[in-house]
């Protein structure tokens, strides 16, 4: 990891392993905000936890785009399923807007606080698994209430 002036932050390296990382480092930092989020992750997983992990952070106003993917399932049929399951179990009712042939962008409307318990079992069933509770991200040496 390096650091930029004015508050840039590179985090190299997988978003499984990277995002859980920067979240319990930046959790309830009131001044970690994300003013354009860009994911490009080519996976259901990856997605998942860009917009998991990153969601908080994305103030109301703020722009998430997704590459791969534009309304209605070109690109990435999977991606769509993602944002609808996420949609869903956050309640939330963004729509997306076409930027170009392969990607889109959303602007969020409200703040919601993430639903792990939906990632768990989102997560658990792309992976053909029965969810766990560990799933939830948390510290090391930490419990954690549902």
């Amino acid at each position: 990891m390096s650091q930029a002036d004015d508050g840039v932050e590179f985090n190299a390296g997988l978003f499984n392993e990277t995002l859980p990382r920067f979240y319990h480092k930046h959790k309830g930092d009131r001044f970690a905000r994300i003013a354009v989020l860009r994911i490009d992750g080519n996976f259901y997983e990856s997605y998942q936890d860009a917009l998991y992990y990153l969601w908080e952070f994305v103030p109301v106003g703020g722009f998430v785009i997704f590459d791969d993917y534009t309304e209605g399932g070109k690109g990435a049929p999977w991606l769509g399923q993602f944002w609808d399951e996420f949609k869903r179990a956050h309640g939330l009712r963004e729509k997306l807007l076409t930027v170009d042939w392969t990607s889109s962008f959303f602007r969020k409307e409200k703040d919601v606080r993430v639903n792990w318990d939906a990632y768990a079992r989102d997560r658990a069933r792309m992976r053909g698994f029965a969810p766990v509770a560990d799933a939830v991200p948390r510290k090391r040496g930490t419990k954690t209430r549902h």
